[in-house]
């Protein structure tokens, strides 16, 4: 297999070292990787040993636990995967550091999680585990499948779990909300804003914004949420909006964990209308504290990401549906 260990090439993307088994010398290198990204500042304030790892992106913080109970491993798990619970700790901080650059922080924690919860899994367990999750179970195959010295009961396990991601891809298909639901938003949206005050448009912005903005322009949620407070231009009489875009869409490209490295400013045509209503927010929140990245939305209250969360946005969306729905 191949993994993300090695030096970087050229804009943002990086050469593969192919790595058949964790050994001596790539935990070695690890340890090495983990010193770069510590000086970088996307991990702060830990050593590699610890039993958790506190990381930033400049989007969001991080915790990568590595904390498990040797002795449920020991009497669970060890006799079928193969090692000991020490060799199984250095290993699953090698994995992730090798996986450093490739997947975002967010998704390696998940990563992390998942193998973390296999370590006192007996291979009765392993047989019915139930992570659903087609990406994290093939994590789950790579990691069993550099762990050395190898054995008939682990590679059984490794077998089975294929096999589950191979019925679930033949499985899948992706389930769409009736339009109709879609539809009904969007009425409701429109009713409600009409009659809105100016408490109600200030607090409920980011929802109308996101409703409005993503509908002409697919945006993931993290894109949306990090657009710059000063996003409006005009030109030739044509009003625009500049938005953060994502790099790390394209396969192969490193996650630099910046925002000037995983992000570029993209610009694009808007109508009068939204331009409107974003400079009445922006006059609105005039008074209002920066956000640490200078975005257009602003938080009541200073989280630890630094701008108006996915969560804070989640909220701020369910209670909306809520106030236009209550009737229904």
């Amino acid at each position: 297999m191949s993994l993300m260990m090695g030096n970087e090439a050229y804009a943002g993307f990086e050469r593969t070292l192919a790595v058949c088994e964790i050994d001596e010398k790539l935990i070695g290198m690890a340890k090495e990787r983990f010193a770069e990204y510590r000086k970088k500042g996307v991990i702060k304030g830990s050593r590699f040993e610890d039993n958790s790892w506190d990381t930033y992106d400049e989007v969001r913080n991080c915790c990568l636990d590595f904390s498990f109970d040797k002795s449920t491993f020991t009497s669970n798990t060890q006799d079928w995967i193969g090692c000991t619970a020490e060799c199984y700790s250095d290993c699953l901080r090698t994995y992730v550091l090798m996986k450093f650059g490739e997947l975002s922080l967010l998704r390696l924690q998940k990563v992390l999680n998942s193998i973390r919860e296999m370590a006192g899994l007996s291979l009765e367990d392993m047989v019915t585990y139930g992570n659903e999750n087609t990406e994290l179970k093939k994590h789950i195959v790579d990691f069993l499948g550099l762990i050395p010295q190898s054995n008939e009961l682990r590679e059984s396990v490794m077998e089975d779990l294929e096999e589950a991601v191979f019925r679930k891809k033949l499985s899948d298909s992706r389930d769409l909300s009736a339009f109709r639901y879609f539809l009904d938003f969007g009425r409701h949206m429109e009713e409600f804003w009409d009659d809105a005050d100016d408490h109600e448009k200030y607090f409920y912005f980011p929802v109308w914004f996101w409703w409005n903005l993503t509908s002409i322009l697919p945006l993931r949620a993290t894109e949306y949420l990090m657009t710059p407070r000063d996003c409006i231009i005009t030109e030739d009489d044509k009003t625009y909006i500049q938005i953060r875009r994502t790099l790390n869409k394209k396969k192969g490209r490193k996650h630099g964990y910046k925002i000037k490295e995983d992000y570029k400013i993209c610009t694009y045509e808007i109508s009068l209308a939204i331009a409107k209503e974003i400079q009445e927010y922006i006059n609105a929140t005039a008074d209002m504290p920066a956000t640490f990245l200078d975005t257009l939305l602003i938080p009541d209250r200073r989280g630890s990401c630094g701008y108006f969360s996915y969560g804070q946005m989640v909220l701020r969306l369910r209670n909306l549906c809520a106030l236009m729905m209550q009737d229904e």
